[in-house]
């Protein structure tokens, strides 16, 4: 599903993929209210010619999305819902935000084209530092609140095709945050290395867990030129390994210096790193000898490690009526887990 505006084509898939990050500060530039938060505006088409209220006239506008979230509590799931987020239309002659745009076209269009005045829910929002994270629809983000403007911040979006950087035209993102939790960046003998390496930094304060309160030279005793390339120590002089099947090489696979507290994997994770502590789940599964043995742990926990499962018709597309396929607590009514699969109803 596409609109076409004078020779340009915006699809449905473009406002969707790169529509859902944004963050910015209040229209009148105050912090949102105490605590920690992630909030903000980004434009995520550039100018471009769109008859957005279907009076004939092309008006140049820019699509925007706006949002606001705040980490979910303690204990809580990972679907919790912590915030939401809006698209909207600004018309770029007139200097006007148009929140309705289209409405009763997207009310036929279908194909997941998001609504005009629709929130969309952010789930699993975490704040720590200056780095933010959030998920959309299976979608995950990661942003630093760096500067004033866009192009000072960082922000990533993980999804099925990997993670890249995203791609903007004006806005900002803000990240408060938790004023009981700061940790102090700018230990004395590390304030050298911020000045080079203010992203290194960034990242550590925000997510470095107890790496945050070491010197630099803790991990890097070396600057090149005096040494070629980066000298790190292996994970496992200082960690014990999960398990007899891991090396020091291993550890990437899922862990960074820096970002220490956030665990994330790819599709290339072996099941034996998963067994080595999910154990009972991996003697369930292979007890059950059924079709899932062959698919691959992170197939279903993708992303990030305590990934909630996908769906069963993330695989299982129209095997049953939607209605049934939409909950997989109606799968596990006949199915029993994804586990310990079973072929139907007993009796």
């Amino acid at each position: 599903m596409s609109i076409k505006t004078a020779g340009i084509t915006v699809t449905a898939a473009l406002v969707l993929a790169a529509g859902t990050v944004g963050i910015l500060p209040a229209q009148d530039g105050s912090p949102p209210a105490a605590g920690p938060s992630v909030s903000g505006e980004l434009a995520f088409s550039d100018a471009i010619v769109f008859d957005y209220d279907r009076d004939g006239v092309q008006e140049r506008v820019q699509f925007w999305i706006e949002f606001e979230a705040r980490p979910t509590p303690a204990g809580a799931g990972p679907e919790v819902v912590g915030g939401s987020l809006t698209y909207y239309v600004f018309d770029l002659d007139s200097g006007q935000r148009v929140d309705d745009w289209l409405l009763g076209f997207n009310m036929t269009m279908g194909g997941g084209f998001p609504r005009a005045g629709e929130s969309f829910p952010l789930t699993n929002v975490r704040v720590e530092g200056r780095k933010a994270q959030f998920d959309l629809r299976g979608t995950s983000f990661t942003v630093i609140d760096r500067g004033d403007s866009w192009q000072d911040d960082s922000i990533q979006v993980r999804d099925h095709n990997g993670t890249r950087d995203a791609r903007f035209f004006g806005g900002d993102v803000r990240v408060v945050p938790d004023p009981l939790a700061v940790r102090p960046l700018d230990i004395e003998a590390n304030r050298e290395c911020n000045e080079c390496h203010d992203d290194a930094a960034a990242s550590m304060a925000a997510m470095g867990g107890p790496h945050r309160e070491f010197d630099c030279t803790t991990c890097h005793p070396e600057h090149p030129p005096d040494v070629e390339g980066v000298v790190v120590p292996a994970c496992l002089e200082c960690h014990d390994s999960h398990s007899e099947v891991m090396t020091a090489a291993s550890c990437a696979g899922c862990h960074a210096g820096h970002d220490a507290t956030r665990v994330v994997h790819t599709v290339a994770m072996p099941d034996s790193y998963c067994g080595a502590c999910h154990d009972d789940v991996a003697d369930t599964l292979r007890a059950s000898r059924s079709l899932h043995m062959g698919v691959k742990c992170v197939l279903c926990h993708q992303d990030r490690h305590g990934a909630e499962a996908k769906g069963c018709d993330f695989c299982h597309r129209g095997t049953h009526p939607q209605h049934e396929m939409d909950s997989p607590a109606r799968c596990r009514d006949c199915h029993n887990t994804a586990h310990a699969i079973e072929s139907g109803r007993d009796g």
